[in-house]
């Protein structure tokens, strides 16, 4: 309208922003912005996002009564988060299920995109393993493949490079296990 004067609204009151967050995701949806089609967004993964921001991770141990996982699920949550969003979240907390004729043509992908092969590449509960390497790949809600690297021996950490190619995933996950010094 012509010769209308738009005062700026005030900033949010960052006390009340806390009590907000719960509504964000649904009225996000709602209006198409913050999600899309191919991202699991939801409360888990919301909650995991602000988390991921550096005055989040203050919040840790409320998300973790909140939601019910471990800090040490959330963290690696937080992990996966960063590096694929919505999708690595998820796929940092399970494998996606997938049937196991898209495992066997993955791990064939694998297997033929390797210049050598020192271990096997075992299908483990969803997951394309090998121990050798210290690599695991996870299925994950968006159709991509996450790569992981193993983390003392004990447990998988998420590595970023994920991928709709399975053999480009694996290759990031080697990436990032060279990148990572020997004493982790």
């Amino acid at each position: 309208m012509a010769g209308t004067v738009s005062t700026p609204l005030p900033p949010p009151d960052r006390f009340r922003l806390p009590f907000l967050w719960p509504l964000l995701p649904s009225r996000g949806s709602r209006c198409g912005i913050g999600t899309s089609g191919t991202q699991p967004h939801d409360r888990l993964a919301d909650t995991v996002r602000i988390l991921a921001n550096p005055e989040g991770v203050n919040r840790l141990p409320d998300a973790a009564r909140a939601t019910g996982h471990l800090e040490t699920t959330l963290r690696t949550m937080m992990i996966g988060y960063r590096h694929c969003g919505p999708a690595g979240a998820h796929a940092a907390l399970a494998p996606t299920p997938t049937p196991s004729n898209a495992l066997e043509q993955a791990r064939t992908a694998i297997r033929a995109s390797r210049v050598l092969s020192l271990g096997n590449i075992d299908i483990i509960d969803g997951t394309l393993t090998d121990t050798t390497a210290g690599i695991e790949l996870r299925p994950g809600p968006d159709g991509r493949w996450f790569p992981f690297t193993s983390f003392n021996n004990e447990e998988w950490r998420p590595a970023p490079g994920c991928s709709a190619n399975p053999a480009e995933a694996y290759q990031a996950a080697r990436r990032a296990r060279a990148a990572r010094p020997a004493a982790r």
